[in-house]
């Protein structure tokens, strides 16, 4: 599992107002946090924290509470993740929106978005993510869409650039896989990571139906 550079990204994240890695892990939330996750931080020669995925994924929604707020007050008719989506694509407008989502996806998943359609016939391809890629995906949307919100300038693809460079750790595909293997499924079949650790399709068979 990949390790990142915590202090770093508590830098880039400017939230003087939270706790940086050594004060947050100095938390009880937190410590119970690593004695479950095991090995969850190591500390550098340097004296810099590095997380795994799993003990970033929570930091980071420590540093972004509008992000946790999603996770746990979730409308039941509506998941979370189709909100920050939709907020998210009115906001940028579809074009801008598309390059986003596409990024994201390509990150997260290790897929071409074009090889959606084209290799597996998946037209619809958010509605047919997994519920753990769409996890991964819009919680690095969220972070955006705040930023976003917060921006005073108009937006266009630079600043969208810097915005994945800034928070790329958050796209670990890690945080998809050591949750499931499945990508993305329809009525045909379904994009999973066989155990080469290579992209496959599977098609249904007539007992899945």
């Amino acid at each position: 599992m990949d390790l990142h550079n915590a202090d770093l990204f508590y830098e880039k994240a400017k939230k003087t107002d939270k706790k940086p890695p050594k004060e947050w892990l100095r938390l009880k939330s937190s410590k119970d946090l690593v004695d479950a996750l095991e090995h969850g931080e190591v500390v550098g020669d340097n004296g810099e924290f590095y997380f795994d995925d799993r003990l970033l994924f929570h930091y980071r929604l420590y540093l972004y509470p509008e992000v946790a707020v999603q996770y746990t007050q979730a409308d039941t008719k509506k998941h979370w993740c189709e909100d920050v989506k939709d907020e998210l694509e009115a906001r940028l407008g579809e074009g801008l929106f598309r390059i986003v989502f596409q990024k994201a996806l390509e990150r997260v998943t290790g897929v071409s978005y074009v090889d959606y359609s084209r290799k597996y016939g998946i037209q619809d391809i958010w509605g047919s993510l997994a519920h753990e890629a769409k996890d991964v995906i819009a919680s690095f949307l969220s972070v955006v869409l705040v930023a976003c919100k917060a921006y005073n300038k108009k937006i266009d693809t630079y600043y969208l650039d810097s915005l994945f460079h800034e928070h790329s750790e958050a796209l670990s595909r890690h945080l998809l896989l050591s949750r499931t293997k499945t990508i993305a499924k329809n009525e045909k079949g379904k994009v999973y990571i066989n155990r080469k650790n290579y992209v496959s399709w599977k098609e249904n068979s007539d007992e899945d139906h």
